[in-house]
């Protein structure tokens, strides 16, 4: 789905829908300027406070999950979903005998937050 807003909003909410906007880039279109860029569409009983705080996460998560070609439709299996998502990181390493924070220091730092998230709820 593409994105196209009038200002530069990074999520929405939309009942129990929550719009979680990607990285935009801005358009000048007929003397507006709007922005395009890749939209994440999850259920969701978080308030808008929890999801503020937490954006830059659930982005990151949503980002993995599609670039793995999984799913996640509700907010509380987002965290999960990411875990799932990059459970190849650790076999590969193991095969390969590599540290999982050496070679992947991002997924890893990641992987430990979405880690405390499934034990103790988004905050």
């Amino acid at each position: 789905m593409i994105n196209r807003k009038s200002n530069n909003t990074q999520f929405e909410l939309h009942g129990e829908y929550l719009h979680i906007y990607d990285t935009l880039t801005e358009i000048i279109n007929n003397e507006q300027t709007e922005y395009e860029g890749e939209l994440y569409v999850i259920q969701t009983d978080l308030t808008e406070s929890v999801i503020e705080s937490n954006y830059p996460t659930m982005l990151s998560f949503l980002q993995k999950i599609r670039e793995q070609g999984k799913l996640c439709s509700h907010t509380k299996d987002l965290a999960q979903a990411y875990l799932d998502a990059t459970d190849y990181i650790s076999n590969k390493c193991y095969e390969l005998g590599l540290v999982v924070a050496d070679r992947y220091p991002k997924e890893f730092a990641w992987r430990d937050v979405a880690r405390q998230i499934v034990r103790e709820g988004w905050k």
